[in-house]
């Protein structure tokens, strides 16, 4: 277990570093649509690595419980710094700033989210092949609404 909480670790800064980058894109509003793919990718990726099967509903129940809270919490915030990012000059540079520091944030606080949700599944001894992904979704949500 130890290994594989250092794996999700590496798994989760590598995700969120991409997210960061795309965030910074000088470009309103482009970073939307690179976002979605890192995070999907990352928990598809934790999930792999903490031994769950990857079935398209499975990985789509999460993604969906995700979506809710996290573009919730990040609508606000992404309007305003793309449109900074409108502005020549300084507002790009502030608006990409802030966008990447919130994209590798966010997709921090998905991947710690979610796998803690898993490791809480794991000591209610269910075993991996047999892990509900509505009951992973809902302490998915509820994490999430922890980190926040």
């Amino acid at each position: 277990m130890e290994l594989k909480c250092a794996e999700v670790k590496k798994i989760i800064a590598v995700a969120a570093t991409a997210a960061a980058a795309a965030g910074a894109s000088p470009i309103p509003f482009s970073d939307a649509f690179i976002l979605a793919p890192i995070q999907i990718g990352m928990l598809a990726k934790i999930s792999s690595t903490m031994g769950l099967e990857l079935g398209e509903g499975f990985l789509s129940t999460i993604v969906a419980s995700a979506a809710g809270v996290t573009l919730a919490t990040a609508a606000g915030k992404t309007i305003v710094s793309n449109l900074l990012k409108l502005i020549p000059g300084a507002g790009s540079i502030i608006g990409g700033a802030i966008s990447a520091a919130m994209a590798g944030t966010l997709t921090t606080t998905m991947g710690r989210a979610y796998y803690k949700a898993i490791v809480a599944i794991f000591d209610k001894g269910i075993e991996s092949q047999n892990v509900n992904p509505d009951e992973l979704a809902k302490l998915f949500r509820q994490k999430l609404s922890e980190e926040r």
